[in-house]
C-alpha cells in the first residue's frame, strides 16, 4: 500500500466508524493532555471558576472544584484505556453496555446534544471579547455585533474540525501555551492588586440561604463538569498511542488541570462580582484588558473545534454516507444558542442538570467495563442484527437502563437541579445528590447483571483477553 493510500485510510479512520489501528495513532500522552487542556481552557474553566465563586468563598470553592473535577473523572478515565485498547468510538464502545440500538439514542441525546450546548460557550465568549475590545477603542456600529463575531468563531473552529485531529494538535500547541500564559498573567495581576487574605475574605451571596447547602451545590456543579466528558473520551482516546496516554491524558487534562486552572477565574469574580468572565477581565484589566481579551480570542476557536469534532465523528458513525463537510457543518445549529445565550448565562444550572442526567450513565458504563475486564467482541459491536452478542432485547440492555433510572430517581428524590430546590436536606448536605445516585445505579446494575446476565451469558460473549494497544490489530483488521 502506498503512502498516499495509507494516508487516505488514516483520514477515513479519523472521520468514520473504522477502528483505529496502531499505525493510525497520532496522539502521545503529552499531546492528548494538551488537547484535553485546550478543550476547556479558553472558555469553560473561566465560566466554571466564576460560577463557583458566586456560590462559596475561595477555599471551599477550590475544594469543591478539585473534588468534582477529579473524583468522578478518575473512574471515567478508565474509559480512555478502553477506547485506546480497541480503537473504537463512543457510538460503538457504548453498545456492549447498553445494547446496539439503545446506544444510538443514548449517545445522540446525552453525547451530541450536550456537545452542541458546550460549543455555544466559546463562540459567545469570543463574540463578547471582540465586542469589549472594539468598544474600548470607541468603535461603534455593526462591526461590534457579538453575534456576528460568534459566527466568525464558529467558522474558524469548525474549519479546524474539518481538517481533523492533526490540525487540532497544531492548533493546541499554540492555543494552550497562550492560555496558560494568560492565566498566569491574570493571577499575577490580581495578587499584586489584592492580597490573598483579602480575596479569601470575600463572602459571595451564595446559591442557597444555608451556606452548607450552597457549598454542596458548588460540589454538584463541579461534578457536572467532571462527568460531562463521559461521551468525549473516545474521540481522542481511540487515537492515542498507548492506554496509559489515554488514561493520564484524560485524568490530568480534563481533571486536575481543569480544577487548578479554574482558580484564577474565581479570583477575578471575587474581586469584581462579575459572573461573566469577559466582564470580569475587563473590570480588572486596565490597559492589559485588550491583550487579555485578544489572547482569549486566540484559544476560543480551538476549544470550539474539539466538541465539533466529537459531534461530526458521532454523526458519521451513525450515518456513514453523510459527507464529512455536512457532519461538521451540522454544528452551525449552535448559532441559535449563540443568539440566545441561555446556557452561557445560566451555566450553574446547566452544570447541576448535567450532573443529574449523566452521573448514573457514567456509573453503569464504567462498572460494566471494569467487570468485563476491558474485553470486547469487536465484530459483535459492528453487528446490528439480532445475532450480535450485544443485541440483548431488541437492541436494548434493560438491566442497564433500569439501573440508570434508579440513579435518576435517587437524584430527583434528593433535589431538583433545574431550580436548585433541595427536597431532602439531611441527605443533600451530607453526600449531595450525584454521589448517592451513582452508588445506587452501580449497585442496582451489579445485582441485575449477576442475576440475569451472568448465568445465561447475555451480553457477555467469550472473547480473548485483550493485550496492549497493538494486540488487537488482527481483529480490527477483519472489521476493515
Amino acid at each position: 500500500m502506498s503512502a498516499s493510500v495509507d494516508e487516505q485510510v488514516r483520514e477515513e479512520v479519523y472521520r468514520s466508524k473504522l477502528p483505529a489501528l496502531p499505525g493510525d495513532r497520532i496522539y502521545s500522552g503529552w499531546s492528548h493532555t494538551m488537547t484535553a487542556i485546550a478543550w476547556s481552557i479558553a472558555t469553560w474553566l473561566f465560566i466554571m471558576g466564576a460560577t463557583q465563586a458566586l456560590a462559596v468563598p475561595l477555599w471551599p470553592a477550590i475544594v469543591a472544584t478539585l473534588f468534582g473535577c477529579t473524583v468522578p473523572l478518575l473512574g471515567q478515565s478508565l474509559l480512555g484505556k478502553y477506547f485506546a485498547r480497541w480503537g473504537i468510538d463512543t457510538a460503538f464502545g457504548s453498545r456492549a453496555t447498553f445494547g446496539t440500538k439503545a446506544a444510538k439514542v443514548i449517545v445522540l441525546v446525552f453525547g451530541v446534544v450536550p456537545a452542541w450546548l458546550w460549543i455555544s460557550l466559546p463562540a459567545i465568549m469570543f463574540g463578547r471579547s471582540i465586542k469589549t475590545v472594539l468598544e474600548y477603542y470607541e468603535v461603534t456600529g455593526w462591526i461590534t455585533s457579538d453575534f456576528m463575531w460568534g459566527v466568525v468563531a464558529m467558522a474558524l473552529g469548525l474549519f479546524i474540525t474539518y481538517k481533523g485531529p492533526k490540525w487540532m494538535t497544531w492548533a493546541f500547541k499554540i492555543a494552550t501555551p497562550v492560555m496558560i500564559l494568560l492565566i498566569a498573567i491574570v493571577t499575577i495581576r490580581i495578587l499584586t492588586k489584592w492580597s490573598l487574605s483579602e480575596i479569601a475574605a470575600v463572602r459571595p451571596e451564595g446559591m442557597a440561604d444555608n451556606p452548607l447547602t450552597s457549598y454542596v451545590i458548588a460540589v454538584e456543579m463541579a461534578i457536572g463538569l467532571g462527568v460531562s466528558w463521559l461521551f468525549q473520551f473516545a474521540a481522542y482516546g481511540r487515537i492515542c498511542r498507548s492506554e496509559a496516554g489515554a488514561f493520564y491524558g484524560s485524568f490530568i487534562g480534563w481533571g486536575v488541570m481543569w480544577a487548578v486552572l479554574a482558580i484564577p477565574a474565581m479570583l477575578v469574580t471575587y474581586m469584581t462580582g462579575e459572573g461573566d468572565p469577559v466582564a470580569g477581565l475587563a473590570a480588572i484589566g486596565g490597559k492589559w484588558m485588550v491583550i487579555w481579551l485578544i489572547m482569549l480570542c486566540i484559544a476560543n476557536p480551538s476549544s470550539l473545534a474539539t466538541n465539533g469534532y466529537l459531534v461530526a465523528l458521532t454523526l458519521r458513525n451513525f450515518f456513514p454516507k453523510l459527507p464529512w463537510v455536512v457532519a461538521v457543518g451540522s454544528n452551525f445549529i449552535v448559532l441559535i444558542l449563540v443568539k440566545f445565550p441561555v446556557i452561557y448565562d445560566r451555566f450553574g444550572r446547566f452544570m447541576t442538570i448535567l450532573a443529574a442526567v449523566t452521573v448514573s450513565w457514567a456509573a453503569v458504563w464504567v462498572l460494566d467495563v471494569i467487570l468485563r475486564k476491558y474485553k470486547l467482541d469487536l465484530k459483535g459491536l459492528y453487528d446490528e442484527s439480532s445475532a450480535s452478542p450485544y443485541y440483548y432485547y431488541k437492541g436494548i440492555n434493560p438491566w442497564a437502563l433500569i439501573a440508570v433510572l434508579a440513579g435518576l430517581a435517587t437524584n430527583y428524590f434528593i433535589w431538583t437541579p433545574w431550580d436548585l430546590v433541595v427536597k431532602n436536606e439531611g441527605i443533600f448536605n451530607v453526600v449531595g445528590a450525584s454521589v448517592p445516585a451513582a452508588a445506587i445505579s452501580a449497585i442496582v446494575y451489579y445485582i441485575l447483571r449477576q442475576l440475569f446476565m451472568v448465568p445465561r451469558g447475555v451480553g457477555l460473549p467469550e472473547v480473548r483477553e485483550p493485550g496492549a494497544v497493538g494486540a488487537r490489530e488482527p481483529a480490527a483488521s477483519e472489521g476493515r
